[in-house]
């Protein structure tokens, strides 16, 4: 409700008797004798200041997010339904890193990610990362192995292996179903695992190295994720 005549009276009264009427705020802290200013400066600026700061920090973060980015890992590997425990992964990415020669984690090295359980949050974890090309290896055990790979998860073989690695490798081809990307223009008709039979995997179980840790799985499928760059020369991978 608007002021009557005897409250703006009032205020103009009251107003009148503060010697920092229309100051600003920063000017009446100067104004203020030294026993006074901090109890304003708590009370009037304190807050303001405190949200300019941090907005600074996080501005000033950002711009070295952007600047400076991580690097992504040369090889990322996703183990799937505990084909291999956590410790042994682990271990595992210690003993690859060294024979590869490259750091560990994910800054810019080796890491074998053991957290991927397709019963919870696994299958979106996975989906999410291959779609953004982080993922290099898929190894999970046969039935997962399948259903991933008839998902069009895994490059076949012959795509991602040089002629040389395809002759070493061939006794252990693991050859399963993968998707039919042939019905695009039907949105009813499901795909998974109703194209070509490939080879899109290989027994881990002829792999000495695989084979030494205590809770790898003796039926794991190791195979390569989908979209992986080839080798130079267009017949796969060095």
């Amino acid at each position: 409700m608007p002021l009557d005549d005897r409250e703006r009276a009032i205020v103009s009264q009251l107003s009148r008797h503060n010697p920092y009427h229309g100051m600003s705020r920063i000017a009446t802290l100067h104004a203020l004798p030294g026993d006074r200013k901090w109890a304003y400066f708590r009370q009037e600026l304190l807050a303001r200041v405190v949200a300019i700061i941090a907005g600074i920090i996080v501005a000033a973060l950002l711009i070295v997010h952007f600047v400076t980015p991580t690097p992504a890992p040369k090889l990322y590997v996703a183990v799937i339904n505990g084909a291999l425990d956590t410790q042994d992964g682990t271990s595992l990415q210690t003993a690859t890193a060294q024979a590869l020669n490259l750091p560990e984690g994910r800054a810019g090295g080796l890491r074998i990610d053991t957290y991927f359980n397709l019963g919870t949050d696994g299958l979106d974890k996975l989906q999410t990362m291959l779609s953004s090309g982080d993922i290099d290896i898929i190894i999970a055990k046969p039935k997962d192995f399948n259903q991933l790979a008839g998902y069009g998860y895994c490059t076949p073989l012959d795509h991602a292996l040089d002629a040389t690695q395809q002759h070493q490798l061939a006794a252990s081809y693991v050859s399963v179903n993968g998707f039919n990307d042939g019905h695009d223009d039907d949105m009813d008709y499901n795909g998974s695992s109703k194209g070509a039979a490939q080879p899109y995997g290989l027994f881990m179980a002829d792999f000495p190295n695989w084979k030494s840790w205590h809770s790898a799985s003796g039926k794991a499928i190791i195979g390569v994720r989908t979209g992986f760059p080839q080798h130079r020369d267009g017949q796969g991978i060095p």
